[in-house]
């Protein structure tokens, strides 16, 4: 009876989805860079105004670099001209889309493909003295 239940519960998985033994977890390693653009507000530590100067577009460079991945979890760092800080990631259940956290704020991602990434980075809260909201694409950069 058990084996016949365990049969019933692969077949049904298989059908619907959600075992994918097609796919692959992409690999996140490496370093990806590209130019955040979007507003803010307040003072941040990535900018050089550190002054509140208002609602403004900010651009700013940004290297993520990452550097361990266990299945569909990683962690690496995030460096801007002025500060570096720590980033853990997951990939959703769809393994072409995720989220990570740095110190302050939150990215999510699109995998476009083996060397392209879209994210949008939001950070705000009570103890923050900005508001951000950018959506770039960042590239891995390839042994060339």
């Amino acid at each position: 009876m058990i084996k016949h239940f365990s049969v019933l519960l692969i077949l049904f998985f298989s059908l619907t989805g959600l075992v994918r033994s097609d796919e692959t977890v992409s690999s996140m390693v490496g370093v990806w860079k590209g130019v955040g653009v979007g507003p803010m507000s307040g003072s941040d530590l990535h900018t050089r105004d550190h002054e509140d100067t208002g609602v403004r577009v900010n651009e700013i460079s940004v290297t993520y670099t990452i550097e361990k991945q266990e299945g569909r979890h990683f962690t690496g760092t995030k460096t801007t001209p002025l500060h570096k800080e720590t980033v853990l990631g997951s990939l959703r259940p769809n393994l072409r889309s995720g989220i990570m956290v740095d110190d302050d704020g939150y990215i999510s991602f699109d995998i476009v493909d083996d060397n392209r990434i879209d994210l949008c980075y939001a950070h705000t809260g009570p103890n923050l003295t900005s508001k951000i909201a950018h959506c770039y694409t960042v590239m891995r950069e390839t042994g060339k």
